[in-house]
């Protein structure tokens, strides 16, 4: 047996348009894996890469978009951290002087 079955057979173009195609029915939770798996595909397999069609690179940066948007928001919305004040700012508040009276 010259067949090595731990590699799997690369995904043809047709493959990786319905993938593409799919990517419109998930939801942005799962976008992120199928993007992932996506990626590997394409990588895998850079003579489909060289047949795609403008419309499936667009889609592609579509939902690269849509990611990066999810990404924005999300940081938007955690609050800001505090910086953390200096060592001999905090000696000083421990020893009961404020800045103002420096």
């Amino acid at each position: 047996m010259s067949e090595n079955l731990s590699t799997p057979t690369p995904i043809d173009l047709a493959g990786i348009q319905a993938k593409i195609n799919a990517l419109s029915e998930l939801t942005d939770t799962h976008l992120e894996g199928a993007m992932k798996e996506l990626k590997v595909a394409l990588r895998d397999n850079p003579a489909a890469c060289n047949l795609m069609l403008p419309e499936d690179i667009g889609m592609l940066v579509g939902y690269i978009i849509r990611l990066e948007n999810k990404v924005i928001v999300e940081a938007e919305a955690k609050p800001a951290k505090a910086k953390k004040m200096s060592k001999s700012i905090q000696s000083l508040e421990a020893m009961g002087i404020s800045e103002d009276e420096m």
